[in-house]
């Protein structure tokens, strides 16, 4: 055997070993998004008020962790490259779900002032492409003690969980 036709086969066992690491680490994660989605069945069906605080907050941190994996797995690994094989507008089937490229578009200001200016010399008064920064407003209430803009400035209430380790 030359040395040709051994680095071909040693090349050629190298790539048939990463394949099956691969579809063995597929296998294995598709074997965990299921038992994930069984046991998040059954905890939507548990009664959680009866937990301890301290097991709700492992849980709570958990979830996050496996949601935040999960993405990036979903972005990084597998969206990369089925972007890569699949044309936008197109549709990769599979045999639980398929997956349609789309692409979007976001619009932003290049130059705020340069757009205001453009604006201004159209004659649009301002108003028409401003919007109400409702910090900013309230910042600027506070400094200038306009009381009638303050009341303007209106406040939610939401809560949310901040994982700590």
């Amino acid at each position: 055997m030359t040395t040709e036709t051994q680095q071909n086969d040693d090349a050629q066992t190298e790539t048939e070993t990463a394949d099956a690491d691969a579809e063995q680490a597929v296998e294995n994660v598709q074997n965990a998004l299921e038992a994930l989605q069984s046991g998040l069945e059954q905890l939507d069906e548990a009664d959680t008020d009866e937990l301890e605080t301290e097991t709700l907050a492992d849980v709570y941190a958990g979830l996050r962790d496996a949601e935040k994996a999960t993405e990036d797995a979903r972005k990084d690994d597998v969206g990369e490259v089925i972007e890569d094989r699949v044309d936008i507008g197109e549709t990769a089937e599979g045999t639980d779900a398929s997956v349609q490229i789309i692409e979007g578009h976001n619009k932003y200001v290049k130059d705020e002032q340069a757009a205001l200016e453009a604006v201004d010399e159209a004659g649009i008064g301002m108003l028409e492409v401003l919007s109400v920064n409702a910090t900013d407003l309230a910042e600027v209430a506070d400094e200038h003690d306009i009381q009638e803009a303050a009341e303007q400035v209106g406040r939610y209430t939401y809560t949310y969980g901040r994982i700590q380790r």
